[in-house]
């Protein structure tokens, strides 16, 4: 009987401390976690160039600008902020910035987010960078001063209604680096006459030119095999088009 109670003292005695290292051990994982996450974590600094107080979120070696104070007419965003390279525009940066008017995207900038110049209604030139990856979703939106847009090749990806409702585009040179056209990418692009879609396009998603009224000419290439419901509708001015035989899936999209 003693050596059993005896045993179990011994047993109780090492479940405590196992207890007690499994405790200290979660605790060490959490603090490396802790550090780990700390370290991925997004900082927001400030930094004035040029008379531009530029707000951006360090992420690592990198920088993601944020916004500015003021924006009004010409500005160029700063290829390093904080001593680090900047490589994106984040979610909303120029978000109604009214007085924008033109703005210089440095070389370096990989990423333009999601709604970055929705709705700066004035403006009017964008010059991006020759290394840009990717546009977001409604990055243009609204920007009615824009006449014509000229997207670098080095662009593999553009977010859906990207340059909807720019009712002053007339051209735009889309790159061949591109497999589809995003839903409602020039909706309502009310001024734009004429598009070729370069070789290399797979698929013109729905509305994706729908409400473009003075769209005349449209060259559809042979790589396209898919055109969506309403990609073209209310395209008045379409008089003909010729469709190439590889499209293998063709909605009712043409007036």
């Amino acid at each position: 009987m003693k050596n059993t109670v005896g045993q179990r003292g011994h047993a109780d005695r090492n479940r405590g401390m196992w207890l007690k290292l499994n405790v200290s051990f979660r605790m060490k994982v959490a603090m490396l976690l802790g550090v780990i996450l700390l370290g991925e974590m997004s900082f927001g600094a400030t930094e004035k160039v040029d008379g531009i107080t530029w707000t951006y979120a360090i992420e690592g070696t990198t920088v993601s600008v944020e916004g500015a104070k003021p924006v009004v007419g010409a500005i160029v965003v700063p290829s390093t902020l904080g001593g680090r390279q900047v490589t994106r525009i984040a979610n909303s940066a120029f978000r109604d910035c009214k007085e924008l008017t033109s703005v210089t995207i440095p070389e370096g900038v990989l990423y333009i987010g999601e709604r970055a110049f929705m709705d700066c209604s004035r403006l009017a030139s964008v010059l991006f960078p020759s290394v840009l990856r990717s546009v977001g979703w409604g990055a243009f939106c609204g920007c009615r001063g824009l006449t014509t847009i000229e997207i670098p090749e080095s662009v593999v990806g553009i977010g859906t209604y990207a340059f909807a409702d720019c009712s002053g585009l007339k051209s735009v040179k889309i790159p061949s680096s591109l497999s589809q056209i995003e839903v409602g990418l020039f909706l309502r692009c009310l001024n734009l006459t004429s598009v070729t879609i370069p070789e290399g396009v797979e698929s013109i998603a729905d509305s994706a030119f729908s409400g473009c009224k003075k769209l005349t000419t449209v060259t559809i290439p042979s790589s396209v095999m898919r055109i969506e419901d309403q990609a073209f509708e209310e395209c008045d001015g379409i008089k003909s088009v010729t469709i190439p035989s590889c499209v293998t899936h063709l909605s009712s999209t043409f007036p």
